[in-house]
């Protein structure tokens, strides 16, 4: 029982999730590292083991460089454009600019980079609101980092942008993050609002009456043909 115990502690300490080792392997890490990595509960873990940080910091340098590279080449691909300073882009959204800034982890006396974030703010306005930390996490394709990013920027708009005030009828078309989508008229006229300021959730598909009423939208659900409540 004791073998069988010990041998299941080694095997767990050896696993890392699919998402993890694809993600290694994008930025062609493979090998003995990464079943370090693994031996140390992986990357999340490792972060926070400043001396594992220094034992797989050139590892973990090269890893991240490639890791950036391909964050870059998805930023440009999703429309932002890079600026004077590299590790700055902005992209326009709903009006409104923004600009991802890339922030490296360090450690060692050579400065290896073993982690990094983007921080994203609206500089619309002098006071540059940061918007949100994108933190990288090596369990998620490089594709995904850039995904967050974006939808940081766009969901930020088109909160800053949503309805305030009124009243508003018509289906619901789309809840995404903290963003609700309504149709409010024949043509297609649709109108956004923060779901933060709703009095109640809503569903994709349903008919809703909404009176802003003070700092809340007021949630009244309509009933159409063939629909049950």
């Amino acid at each position: 029982m004791r073998y069988l115990s010990v041998c299941s502690g080694i095997e767990a300490a050896l696993h890392l999730t699919t998402a993890e080792r694809q993600a290694w392997a994008e930025v062609d890490m493979a090998g003995e590292v990464v079943e370090e990595i693994a031996r140390s509960g992986g990357y999340a873990k490792v972060r926070l083991d400043g001396r594992a940080l220094l034992r797989l910091q050139d590892a973990l340098d090269h890893a991240m460089h490639e890791r950036c590279y391909k964050v870059v080449d998805g930023l440009t691909t999703a429309g932002w454009k890079m600026q004077a300073v590299k590790s700055n882009f902005e992209k326009e959204a709903e009006g409104r600019t923004y600009r991802a800034s890339m922030v490296f982890s360090h450690v060692g006396p050579s400065k290896n980079v073993v982690g990094f974030k983007y921080e994203v703010r609206d500089i619309t306005k002098p006071e540059y609101e940061l918007v949100e930390v994108v933190d990288n996490s090596m369990d998620e394709p490089a594709k995904r980092m850039v995904s967050r990013i974006d939808m940081a920027a766009i969901d930020h708009a088109r909160q800053v942008t949503a309805v305030k005030a009124g009243r508003y009828i018509g289906e619901i078309l789309d809840v995404a993050g903290k963003v609700v989508t309504q149709k409010v008229g024949r043509d297609g006229t649709t109108v956004t609002h923060d779901a933060a300021r709703l009095s109640a959730p809503v569903t994709v598909g349903r008919v809703v009456d909404i009176q802003y009423q003070g700092d809340k939208g007021q949630v009244q659900e309509l009933v159409k043909d063939g629909q049950e409540r």
